[in-house]
């Protein structure tokens, strides 16, 4: 679990009347790409880590953050509001195979007096999704649930009888 930097330490203890905290995440999946919101009332272009500015889709969703614990699984959730039903629709688009192929979840934290990027960032991967009427409950842990108890992959070379079917 990443370390909060001194910026959002001071933020907490603080808290300037005029810094504002933008809680964003970022749903990406191989075959639906990213899917990027933040928490609020406006659609927001943030820089992420990589260096790109991307725009992030205002959204209205409730976080549980990490808490910092001796043990090193880290785990989130989100419960996505009424823009739900949207991902919903994209991640319905997920069948078959692609069940096998990881989708993370970036949860990034802002400060509006720090322009140079994110002041936290966790990626993790999705490990369960839950459909409810109007919206969509995401956990996300440390593990990548794609590799759990999956056998290795049965080919001729180590299993010579296969040729013969």
């Amino acid at each position: 679990m990443p370390e909060a930097s001194l910026e959002v330490r001071q933020f907490h203890s603080v808290k300037p009347a005029k810094v504002m905290q933008y809680l964003t995440f970022e749903i990406y999946h191989q075959k639906i790409g990213s899917l990027r919101f933040i928490q609020g009332f406006d659609d927001r272009d943030l820089l992420i880590e990589t260096g790109e500015t991307v725009t992030f889709r205002a959204a209205n969703f409730a976080v549980s953050t990490p808490d910092q614990t001796d043990t090193p699984d880290a785990s989130i959730s989100v419960d996505l509001g009424r823009v739900g039903s949207q991902v919903k629709m994209q991640l319905r688009k997920l069948d078959g195979a692609d069940f096998f192929k990881p989708a993370l979840l970036t949860y990034r934290q802002y400060l509006s007096s720090v322009t140079t990027g994110p002041t936290k960032v966790i990626a993790l991967y999705i490990s369960d999704i839950a459909f409810k009427a109007d919206t969509v409950s995401i956990k996300a842990e440390d593990d990548n649930p794609s590799t759990r108890d999956v056998s290795r992959e049965y080919s001729p070379v180590d299993f010579p009888g296969l040729k013969n079917i």
